[in-house]
C-alpha cells in the first residue's frame, strides 16, 4: 500500500494518548467489548510510544498499536486496531490510527497495516 496523498491523513489528535504499562487492564477490557484479536497484541510496547488510545468519559474506547517496528529497516506494521461497539462508526478507529501513524513517521519510511 502507497500512500499517494499524505495531505489526506489527519492531523495528530491531542485526545490520543500513549498507552503505558498501567493501562493493559484496560486494553484487555476493550479487547473483550471487541472480540478483538488479543494474540496479536504487544504488550511489551506499552510505554514506548507505539500503543495509543483514546478515552470516552474515562474508558477506553479505541486503540491501535503495532505488530512490527524495524527501525533498521525503516518499516512499522499497523495493527491491534479495536474500537468498543457503542463507539463504531464514528471515527476513533481513524483518529487513533492516523496519530499512531504520525508517531511513526520519524523512525519508519514505510508504515504498512495489517488487518483480519
Amino acid at each position: 500500500m502507497h500512500l499517494v496523498r499524505a495531505d489526506m491523513v489527519p492531523p495528530p489528535d491531542p485526545e490520543v494518548r500513549a498507552l503505558e504499562a498501567d493501562d493493559l487492564d484496560a486494553v484487555r477490557e476493550l479487547f473483550a467489548r471487541t472480540g478483538g484479536a488479543p494474540e496479536f497484541f504487544r504488550a511489551d510496547l506499552l510505554g514506548t510510544g507505539h500503543q495509543v488510545g483514546l478515552e470516552v468519559d474515562g474508558r477506553l474506547a479505541a486503540m491501535a498499536g503495532v505488530h512490527l517496528v524495524d527501525a533498521d529497516q525503516g518499516i512499522a506494521v499497523i495493527g491491534s486496531v479495536n474500537t468498543a461497539p457503542e463507539h463504531r462508526g464514528t471515527g476513533l478507529a481513524r483518529r487513533v490510527v492516523a496519530t499512531l501513524g504520525h508517531r511513526l513517521r520519524g523512525g519508519a519510511d514505510r508504515i504498512a497495516t495489517n488487518v483480519a
